[in-house]
């Protein structure tokens, strides 16, 4: 079915019609046509009125009451049009109707109907249609607008004339809505005229047209001085911040930082204003911020409308260094400017390079020309869009609108050569859309992504998965190579490699550095951080959930990495971090500085992109010390299987169960080596992402089946102040737990055991469940999980599952993915260990 199409028309007795073609000649048809419930609601108000069939179609005369209503509702649909061009309604803003009337002499006055929009000022005769009903309309450049006036209709119906007569008579008695070009009677209009070039000291005078001009102090009476009126003029002078005080030849004074709001009350409430030269003054009206692409910089260019006068941005930043609050327009005409305004907007370009054409902005300093805080609204601030990407076939998935935006931004930096801090809080996917842009590159050079060696695997992983034609080299281990390879390639590597291949890395040139869980390198007096900052790339990325936005002293350094200069010299920094504390200015300059280039998007922003149950997998690599305890321990468990024993089963279940506990943490093991403390890369990796989350004041499920890990996150916990419940098969007051943590802000951690937390329990208020160790089976894994993800909750649940690289735990993953029917767990319920059989066993400990 074709369109449902609504033509609007006015009648010869100013009557409201709306034709529908022929097509929808019945109202089941329309009704069927119909998009939306507000359209529905418009075509039912529609057939209430009188139909008529025509041969356009079918038409319908309005009444007045519904007509404006009616409008609104049809508006929506995107399909209203006149004479064939779509209109749209602003219920919001009306038209001023009035009449203009210009004496041309004392016994005829000629009359114009007019309307005005904010300042600017038609002809009612200029609008492509008016509707006289009640309540009153016009159609003016495609916009229907009410029509509100205190002038009686009757002159408004007039387009122009010149009454005279009775006429006359009628249309003077008229008090409202009237607006004179020409006075008739001798009521004085006020004007004031500066006496210095600051406008701080001024004169009153009046101007009583053919009788001349006459100043305020003067004390000479005229039989046609009126003088009730002149005072009334006065006061309204000092009901701004100008003070009667004589001072040589000046009677009034205004407080310099006072002078521009005083002076644009008095002309935009009619009086006129001179300056010391005797220049009328003008307010400012639109100001158009103009940008064009330059090699390694930004043209910007502005250009401010005085009334029809232009000034541009070198004479208001000139007249800004004068301290003048007078730009100069034309012979007799000058612009207002409010300095402070300026200050807020403009100074910080007043140090830079001018030219005729403009001021040349560094592309990285694009944040001094806006105030917006999401860079994705500052470049549509600055009426500069950003280009849509299209991803190609090399990227294999999808992403969600947010994450595309983000794409977008990486591209936009990219093209510009500028770097950029991606912090979308944590679950968001920063990864995956650092991957997307990755698989859009034109690689000619190599690009570098340094991340903690946690997290190597993961990368590793994630590239495979999305970018499976990723030319990847993973630049890590005792054995790696001390050369790079000369075809551009993406170089995984770590932040420890890093920095011990530092005179490899940094002899090189890159065309991409990324910097992963980049508050790694906040210290600027850390080794690694002066190696990054060493790094030579033609854009440079860096990643991290935590938010910074607070913290200054973290700026320098990310950004000295990103964009060098960007924030000046490290004790100019300092300098001006330390002076924000007592003036605004300076942190607010900081701020606009840095705001293009970081992005950060949180779950509750992004709610309507993401899922209700957000799913992840995160892998880990174990640290050298884990490493070699493992593979000792899984050496003399294959000497060990090799000899005929009775019980090979059970001794296969012993060995898998110390393997697994030996990828959570060693100390499992063997609880006396405290020297294995630190030894656990999934450890080290949770902890930060459970400091993330805290500083995020997010809630999170923790979940173990293995007690003694529990037991060993809550001593972390306790050591970092972290509030938290915990609950096992030994808890005998769970009520009281489960209320504490749902009903406790403060109480942001709940460690609890599979067995005794599983199933049973409603904990809506977890944000983020983290799985630390994976289970057999997938059933269990989500009942955990669906402890938070429940009716009840408002937002978003992110379930993290940690995996260990290289492990049991990765085989226990595939064999999962194949074993799906299992309903218990293995360590469990050994009464379904015939699902699986011993081959599988052996094949966990190849």
């Amino acid at each position: 079915m074709s369109e449902l199409f609504y033509h609007l028309d006015i009648s010869q007795k100013s009557q409201m019609v709306i034709t529908l073609p022929k097509k929808f000649s019945q109202r089941k048809e329309t009704l069927l046509a119909a998009k939306s419930l507000l359209e529905k609601n418009a075509l039912d108000l529609l057939w209430k009125q009188l139909p008529t069939h025509v041969e356009e179609g079918i038409r319908f005369l309005i009444s007045s009451g519904i007509a404006f209503e009616l409008l609104k509702l049809l508006s929506g649909t995107g399909r209203l049009l006149y004479k064939g061009q779509k209109i749209i309604i602003d219920p919001f803003t009306k038209a001023e109707g009035f009449i203009q009337a210009k004496a041309l002499n004392e016994t005829q006055v000629e009359i114009c109907a007019r309307f005005k929009l904010g300042r600017q000022e038609e002809p009612l005769a200029s609008c492509t249609a008016v509707f006289w009903g009640s309540p009153q309309w016009i159609l003016y450049a495609g916009v229907v607008r009410l029509l509100d006036t205190e002038v009686s209709l009757k002159w408004l119906k007039i387009p122009e004339t010149i009454l005279q007569k009775k006429e006359l008579q009628e249309f003077l008695e008229e008090k409202e809505g009237i607006t004179w070009l020409e006075e008739i009677s001798n009521d004085p209009l006020p004007f004031i005229c500066l006496t210095d070039r600051h406008g701080g000291f001024a004169n009153l005078w009046f101007d009583y047209g053919i009788r001349g001009k006459i100043p305020a102090f003067e004390e000479k009476e005229f039989f046609w001085r009126k003088k009730t009126l002149e005072k009334q003029w006065e006061q309204d002078l000092l009901e701004t911040d100008f003070s009667k005080k004589k001072v040589g030849d000046s009677s009034y004074y205004c407080p310099l930082d006072k002078v521009a709001k005083s002076i644009t009350f008095l002309i935009e409430i009619g009086w006129k204003v001179f300056d010391h030269q005797n220049k009328q003054v003008v307010c400012l009206g639109q100001e158009t911020l103009l940008l064009e692409e330059r090699p390694q910089a930004w043209l910007v260019r502005a250009e401010f409308d005085y009334q029809g006068h232009r000034a541009n941005l070198q004479q208001v930043i000139g007249a800004f260094n004068r301290r003048s609050c007078f730009v100069e327009l034309a012979a007799h005409t000058v612009g207002l400017i409010d300095l402070k305004k300026i200050e807020e907007k403009w100074a910080d370009l007043s140090e830079l390079e001018f030219d005729q054409e403009g001021v040349y902005l560094p592309f990285r300093q694009l944040g001094l020309l806006s105030e917006e805080k999401n860079p994705l609204e500052i470049f549509k601030h600055l009426n500069h869009a950003l280009q849509p990407v299209v991803l190609g076939e090399k990227f294999k998935g999808q992403l969600f609108t947010y994450q595309n935006q983000g794409l977008i931004w990486l591209s936009f930096l990219e093209k510009n050569q500028v770097g950029g801090l991606l912090a979308d809080e944590m679950g968001l996917g920063k990864t995956i859309q650092v991957i997307a842009f990755l698989s859009q590159l034109e690689l000619k050079q190599s690009c570098l992504i340094v991340v903690p060696t946690s997290l190597l695997f993961n990368w590793q992983n994630e590239c495979a998965r999305f970018f499976p034609s990723c030319p990847i080299r993973i630049h890590a281990g005792k054995e790696r190579i001390k050369t790079l390879p000369s075809i551009p390639s993406i170089i995984l590597t770590s932040y420890a490699v890093l920095r011990i291949d530092q005179v490899l890395f940094t002899s090189l040139d890159f065309q991409l550095v990324i910097l992963d869980e980049a508050q790694v390198i906040k210290n600027p007096d850390s080794q690694i951080a002066e190696v990054c900052f060493q790094l030579r790339s033609k854009m440079r990325v860096a990643i991290t959930g935590t938010p910074i936005e607070n913290r200054l002293e973290d700026f320098f350094s990310l950004f000295y990495f990103l964009n060098p200069g960007l924030l000046g010299e490290r004790k100019q920094f300092q300098a001006e971090a330390l002076a924000s504390q007592v003036d605004s200015r300076y942190l607010k300059r900081i701020q606009k500085l840095i705001r293009p280039f970081i992005l950060r998007r949180t779950k509750k922003q992004v709610a309507l992109d993401l899922p209700e149950k957000l799913e992840q997998t995160i892998w880990v690599e174990m640290s050298e010390e884990q490493r070699n305890i493992y593979e000792k321990y899984l050496q003399s468990t294959r000497v060990k299987l090799r000899s005929k024993g009775t019980n090979q089963q059970m001794q296969i279940l012993e060995a898998i169960l110390r393997l697994r506990q030996i990828c959570a943490h060693p100390l499992l093991v063997d609880p006396t080596a405290q020297d294995l403390y630190q030894y656990s890369g999934k450890f080290s990796k949770v902890m930060a992402d459970l400091a993330e989350v805290i500083e995020e004041k997010r809630k999170v499920l923790f979940y173990s089946q293995f007690t003694s890990m529990l037991h060993l996150m809550k001593k972390e916990a306790q050591n970092r102040n972290w509030k938290y419940v915990y609950l096992d098969g030994s808890t005998k007051n769970r009520e009281q737990v489960v209320s504490q943590f749902q009903e406790d802000d403060q109480t942001l951690l709940f460690f609890i055991s599979l067995k005794a937390g599983g199933v049973g329990l409603n904990l809506t208020k977890a944000d983020y469940v983290f799985l630390y160790d994976p289970w057999w089976n997938i059933a269990i894994e989500n009942q955990a999980i669906d402890r938070a993800h429940r009716l009840g909750r408002s937002n978003q649940v992110i379930a993290r599952r940690y995996v260990t690289a290289l492990s049991i735990e990765e085989k226990i993953m595939g064999l999962k993915k194949h074993k799906q029917q299992l309903s218990q767990t293995l360590m469990e319920d050994l009464s379904n260990i015939e699902a699986l059989s011993l081959e599988d066993l052996i094949h966990l400990l190849d």
